[in-house]
């Protein structure tokens, strides 16, 4: 395809361009004694490299095949470990619903609750490096929060819900 502009002063930074993109997905179930293990994985391509899942951070340098999400999980009886892209949190006087890389581990205590400890990445996070998202070897910022909640939500036949919250945050800047 041939392409010309006058005068030049017109002439687009890129030519007439065609690109392509595809996107991967993987996903997996094993069960065994007891034990069940799924994984799921999905991947990005681009020919244009600007359109790069990590152009932003990389520049040139950014790979045009990378992986955008990953997650496993192990299960075994009341136990639950998750690794990679999960989402965490159910109380909304805290963060409600963040998704990042990271792990939560669970354990169901009976039929009506459940514990569940989770560490995610403060930011979202996609490729290759970095893999389980806990450490970038440089400190970003210095800042810490930690904080906990506990949502107790109960009804019977008889009686309305009954709602307890509680919440404990630190202060902005520890």
């Amino acid at each position: 395809m041939a392409e010309g502009h006058a005068p030049l002063a017109n002439q687009p930074p890129r030519d007439t361009y065609q690109d392509f993109t595809g996107n991967a997905g993987f996903t997996t179930v094993h069960a065994r004694n007891g034990w069940t293990v799924q994984s799921q994985m999905s991947v990005a391509g681009v020919s244009n490299r600007e359109k790069a899942l990590r152009f932003s951070q990389d520049g040139r340098k950014a790979p045009r095949v990378d992986l955008s999400e990953y997650r496993v999980d192990v299960e075994k009886g009341v136990a639950r470990l998750s690794l990679g892209h999960v989402t965490w949190g159910g109380n909304r006087h805290l963060v409600n619903a963040f998704g990042s890389r990271g792990a939560t581990v669970s354990l169901r205590l009976g039929r009506r609750a459940d514990l569940t400890a989770a560490w995610l990445h403060g930011s979202t996070i996609v490729g290759w490096s970095h893999f389980a998202g806990f450490t970038q070897g440089a400190v970003n910022d210095a800042e810490k929060s930690r904080g906990w909640g506990m949502r107790l939500v109960g009804t019977s036949a008889r009686a309305p819900a009954l709602v307890m919250s509680t919440v404990r945050s630190p202060p902005a800047c520890e």
